[in-house]
């Protein structure tokens, strides 16, 4: 999106400052070019991807739940096995 901005008054700006007219050009142009350019981001732009970045996050929490109950599950299962043989062998001792 490209934003309308004084260049006049930008100008004079730098003029008044008293550097010199390469500086002053180059400045300007660098600012004329960044202003210019796609570069900047709008308040709907950061709200779509502060809105992205949250669903994403809530994806991969909903992900992590599934997978850390699923680990405990086999864990848990694992124990119980242990625990049968553990007793199987005593018994027989």
């Amino acid at each position: 999106m490209s934003y309308l901005f004084n260049t006049l008054a930008i100008r004079e700006i730098l003029f008044e400052s008293e550097i010199d007219e390469q500086q002053d050009k180059a400045l300007f142009k660098v600012m004329q070019r960044s202003i210019d350019s796609d570069t900047l981001a709008t308040k709907t732009d950061i709200q779509s991807l502060q809105q992205h970045i949250a669903h994403a996050v809530d994806k991969s929490e909903s992900r992590l739940e599934r997978s850390l109950t699923k680990q405990t599950i086999r864990y848990g299962s694992m124990l119980i096995v242990g625990a049968s043989v553990l007793t199987a062998v005593l018994k027989f001792l």
